[in-house]
């Protein structure tokens, strides 16, 4: 009778620490779960900062770009002018810089 009643412990002993190791075990997976998607959403945060200011990068170059084509439109008009002034036939100066 004694055998069967330590038995009894013992299959209930274990059970409770199986259960207490069950909730260890899944507490700390849901804090890990929790700090991993809490890091994921700070990633998503940082590449999306990062795309926008990207965007705005490429927003200020089609700018310069814009700048550097209406620059090089007034050069070369100022350079046709100034030929024009001077009496320089334009196949003399073409392809030269003007500084």
């Amino acid at each position: 009778m004694l055998d069967w009643v330590l038995d009894i412990i013992s299959f209930e002993l274990f059970t409770i620490i199986i259960l207490v190791l069950t909730f260890v075990i899944g507490y700390y997976c849901w804090v890990m779960e929790s700090t991993v998607f809490q890091k994921l959403n700070e990633l998503e945060k940082k590449a999306l900062e990062a795309y926008s200011e990207i965007q705005d990068r490429k927003a200020e170059c089609k700018q310069l770009e814009n700048i550097v084509t209406q620059l090089e439109g007034n050069l070369i008009f100022n350079e046709d002018k100034n030929n024009k002034k001077l009496g320089c036939p334009k196949e003399y100066t073409s392809g030269v810089d003007i500084h």
